[in-house]
């Protein structure tokens, strides 16, 4: 049997470039995956350690604990807002975003929920902070899941402590 070196030489080319490829493709998904936990650690170094955000935070918080929505507010649910592009678009992981963000973005969400629908309809904007909601929705979907059962979302009285961790934070 005679052993064509043409075939041969173009099967091993054709292997080297699939494997070359399969290379391509694993590193593109390693520079994804380092990309997105490269953003959520600034997202927790911006959300838990900036002293700017943190009182941001406690300002929302005291603010909420007495039904106010000051300016400091929108800013909380605008961060958040960002998050929720961020996780709808694939860029942050949705499990490290709710293992980070779910009880304080609820807290935020449930608190604000009305004033947010009437601030649509007198804005004329259906879309504002629309990305927090998708991003309630399916953390929300993703804690009732995990929880078998447990109330989601929180009572009053767990969104009550949150805003008072809030109007503390540090």
């Amino acid at each position: 049997m005679k052993i064509d070196w043409n075939i041969v030489s173009a099967v091993a080319t054709l292997l080297t470039a699939l494997a070359a490829l399969a290379a391509i493709l694993f590193q593109g998904l390693w520079m994804r995956r380092s990309m997105s936990l490269e953003l959520n650690w600034r997202a927790e170094e911006q959300f838990f350690r900036n002293d700017s955000m943190l009182e941001k935070r406690r300002k929302a918080g005291a603010a909420l604990l007495k039904n106010d929505m000051a300016p400091e507010v929108w800013k909380i649910l605008d961060f958040f807002e960002t998050l929720g592009l961020l996780v709808r678009q694939g860029v942050l992981d949705k499990d490290v975003v709710c293992c980070n963000y779910y009880n304080r973005l609820i807290a935020y969400w449930y608190s604000c929920e009305k004033y947010i629908q009437s601030e649509r309809v007198r804005c004329k904007n259906p879309n504002l902070w629309c990305e927090v909601e998708k991003l309630v929705e399916t953390l929300d979907t993703m804690q009732r899941k995990r929880s078998n059962g447990r109330e989601v979302p929180p009572s009053p009285e767990a969104i009550y402590e949150r805003l008072l961790e809030e109007s503390s934070a540090s």
